[in-house]
């Protein structure tokens, strides 16, 4: 996986515990540094992402976040995960709005010992705030967070197969809403999140290869009694449990505001071409 510096387009890479950079579109890559070690540990590196003070965030497989400086070097570490077995994972599970940061424990579904945590950070990084834990249960962690400008809302979605829900908050997660009364009254099973200024959408994993959507309405989402969450659009049915679910989504708030977002081959002998998908709407 990579991130791409906007304004030298410099692609930032990496590799087993090793961060790499490329100044020639991919022709070549230089090591920049490699994750150090915690607590005697090794970490490989499972998540890159690049904010708008230009630093790097680093999630690593022992569920260490480490920020670098705006050369992208000198590494500190900046958050542990508290569930054991949890990692920082590109796939799902990071949010970044101006200096408001998000991210996600992706901790092994069953753990049947420890919360799964959501941490907010209002300073880009540099001290987090564990914003929601849940009770574990088995086959049971969080998939994605997301802050949602257009309504100043967090969203969560949970799975795995027993437990797929929606969570959201309007009050930077002091208190907690469900979609649905309880877990199995949940349509499918959901791994992103994208807020566009007039909807939401959230893609799904397991049921059907498909995108939900959350109209808002005009007085905002406190005006509901139930949020309604339904099928905007359905690619395929899954012939398998696992056969695609929806990967790391990207979104834009610039005007147009754009959603991209894609599906990732997951245990399946299904193939498929690679596609991204873009919307407005």
């Amino acid at each position: 996986m990579a991130a791409i510096e906007q304004e030298t387009e410099k692609i930032l890479s990496y590799t087993g515990n090793a961060i790499y950079i490329s100044e020639d579109w991919g022709e070549t890559f230089q090591r920049l540094w490699s994750c150090p070690n915690v607590d005697g540990s090794t970490q490989r590196v499972q998540m890159l992402n690049l904010i708008e003070t230009g630093e790097m965030l680093v999630g690593t497989d022992k569920g260490n976040l480490f920020k670098t400086d705006t050369n992208y070097q000198n590494p500190r570490l900046v958050l542990t995960a508290e569930a054991s077995d949890s990692v920082f994972t590109e796939a799902f599970g990071f949010s970044a709005f101006r200096n408001m940061l998000l991210i996600a424990e992706y901790t092994n579904k069953n753990n049947l010992t420890d919360t799964r945590n959501v941490w907010l950070s209002y300073d880009y990084g540099e001290t987090w705030a564990k914003i929601f834990a849940k009770e574990a249960a088995p086959d049971f962690h969080i998939h994605d967070v997301q802050f949602d400008p257009y309504e100043s809302l967090i969203w969560i979605a949970v799975g795995d197969n027993a437990h797929p829900q929606i969570y959201w908050s309007d009050d930077f997660g002091v208190s907690w809403k469900e979609v649905w009364d309880d877990f199995d009254k949940a349509p499918g099973h959901f791994t992103q999140v994208m807020p566009l200024p007039n909807c939401v959408l959230f893609v799904s994993d397991t049921r059907q290869v498909a995108v939900y959507r959350y109209d808002r309405p005009t007085g905002g989402i406190q005006t509901l009694d139930k949020v309604p969450i339904e099928p905007a659009w359905v690619l395929y049915p899954c012939t398998s449990p696992y056969d695609f679910f929806g990967g790391k989504v990207v979104c834009t708030y610039d005007n147009p505001a754009t959603a991209y977002f894609g599906f990732r081959q997951h245990y399946s002998s299904v193939t498929t071409h690679t596609i991204v998908y873009a919307t407005t709407d």
